[in-house]
């Protein structure tokens, strides 16, 4: 049995403790697995976090991260599918003032950004949504949707976890070849280390 991969809350240092939505992603370059896909870049969860629930995004993520108790990362009987922690490399953190103003704020960001980077892993739609309908209202004001697209590419704060795709990453680029190969666009993949079997 594969062991559940626990960070430290010590890289969650940076991380704002206000109110704000994350993005869970898994970036891999080199792509090592047998694949013509040389960079995979997709996001897993985007989730909302408020000060007066979790302590913010900072405690949020700690639930995710550090506790393994968010419901959407482990298994329990309401699940058909669960986030695998340890396949995310990368965590995006947005948190702006004149944005995230209220819950409702927040709320209609997370619709939004859902949205844009289509997660894997989402809330179903339906009767238990926690949009709201001031969130509903805010979705579909045009200046209040532009300023979020404006934002969804610059995050206030982004965290590079210590995962094992980014452990492998970081020691092919202390050399500079790999399989005597130069490293990157001439990479021959079928000579690369193979994440295809590994145990967590």
């Amino acid at each position: 049995m594969k062991a559940s991969i626990m960070y430290h809350p010590s890289i969650l240092d940076g991380v704002p403790q206000e109110r704000g939505v994350y993005v869970l992603r898994r970036i891999v370059k080199p792509y090592s697995r047998p694949s013509r896909t040389y960079e995979v870049n997709r996001v897993a969860v985007i989730g909302m976090a408020d000060k007066s629930e979790t302590n913010g995004m900072k405690g949020r993520l700690k639930q995710y991260l550090c506790e393994r108790t968010d419901t959407s990362s482990v298994n329990n009987i309401r699940n058909a599918a669960v986030a695998r922690i340890e396949s995310i490399t990368h965590i995006e953190c947005f948190s702006r003032k004149d944005i995230f103003i209220s819950r409702d704020h927040a709320l209609a960001v997370e619709v939004i950004l859902t949205e844009i980077f289509e997660p894997m892993f989402r809330t179903p739609k339906g009767p238990k949504s926690k949009t709201t309908p001031k969130a509903i209202d805010l979705m579909e004001d045009l200046e209040f949707r532009r300023k979020v697209e404006s934002m969804s590419n610059n995050p206030c704060y982004t965290i590079r976890l210590p995962n094992i795709d980014n452990l492998i990453e970081d020691m092919i680029l202390m050399n500079s070849k790999v399989e005597g190969t130069p490293l990157y666009g001439k990479l021959n993949l079928s000579k690369q280390l193979q994440l295809k079997e590994y145990d967590i």
